[in-house]
């Protein structure tokens, strides 16, 4: 069993090196400590434009857009990337420290990518939450429930080449599925924005199933946060009224994720190195 000993510190660096990448993740409580700490919170306090309205708001944009660049670039104005937006959101919290500033960058991108590279929402699922929320209240009849909303929207994947084309068509008091959804909610207005985006993802997520796993072309639109001022558009417009600061320089604040991963593989090289002198020194003594 002694010769067996040599394996503890192996595995030792290996435990340092993944909880070091592990590390990177940011938790949403710590994230929205340091958002009011930094002063954030002094615009972003209404309802639909607070901490928790901006994280729903990016994890909706996933199910729309194909990088968070993109997002941005459609869904404000005043920037281009990411990267813009953060920077001209620092301009108005001046005091705010760089290791904040970095936290919150990193944070908000791994909201989008999570929801991004989030499992799939299942069938069953969507229909717990579907009652849950009471829209069984008026869809119930046959033809008219949840099963013949999931068979229509897969019929449709059939008939049209995207989900916006076959609501404007199958539905006339709405042009785009933004709009049809935002009209549903209002008829379920004790929804939670977390079960709405799950419904709102599902069933996105069968017509694209059905129409081959190729997400539908569509125009990219914008849905204000509050159910009373729904409105979905076919061009881009800004959701706030944010004046355009000077183009500043755009630093990589990702730069510093993959150096906290570098720091920490560093570490487990260097115990694996010193594992292996202590087994060669250990083998040499026999």
């Amino acid at each position: 069993m002694h010769r067996m000993y040599w394996l503890t510190p192996v595995l030792l660096a290996l435990v340092i090196v993944a909880f070091s990448v592990a590390a990177l993740a940011i938790t949403e409580e710590e994230a929205k400590q340091v958002f009011e700490k930094a002063g954030c919170a002094t615009c972003h306090s209404t309802p639909g434009n607070d901490f928790k309205s901006l994280v729903d708001k990016i994890r909706s944009w996933a199910s729309k857009y194909a990088s968070l660049d993109e997002a941005v670039a459609n869904e404000y104005k005043q920037a281009q990337t990411y990267d813009q937006l953060m920077q001209q959101m620092k301009q108005y919290t001046p005091s705010i420290s760089d290791e904040d500033y970095q936290l919150l960058y990193q944070f908000f991108k791994q909201v989008f990518e999570e929801a991004k590279g989030g499992a799939g929402v299942t069938e069953s699922e969507a229909k717990q939450v579907f009652e849950k929320a009471g829209c069984a209240t008026c869809h119930n009849a046959p033809g008219n429930n949840f099963d013949s909303i999931v068979e229509k929207i897969r019929s449709w994947a059939e008939k049209y080449g995207s989900l916006d084309e076959a609501v404007a068509s199958e539905y006339p008091q709405a042009k785009s599925y933004d709009e049809l959804m935002q009209q549903m909610k209002q008829y379920t207005p004790g929804i939670s924005d977390k079960d709405y985006q799950l419904l709102y993802q599902f069933f996105k997520q069968v017509f694209e199933e059905a129409k081959g796993g190729q997400a539908a072309a569509a125009t990219p639109t914008t849905t204000t946060a509050q159910v009373s001022e729904a409105t979905t558009t076919t061009t881009t417009t800004p959701k706030e009224n944010i004046t355009t600061l000077p183009s500043v320089p755009t630093p990589n604040p990702s730069e510093e994720a993959r150096s906290r991963i570098s720091t920490g593989l560093v570490v487990g090289v260097a115990i694996l190195v010193v594992a292996v002198v202590l087994f060669v020194v250990f083998r040499l003594k026999k």
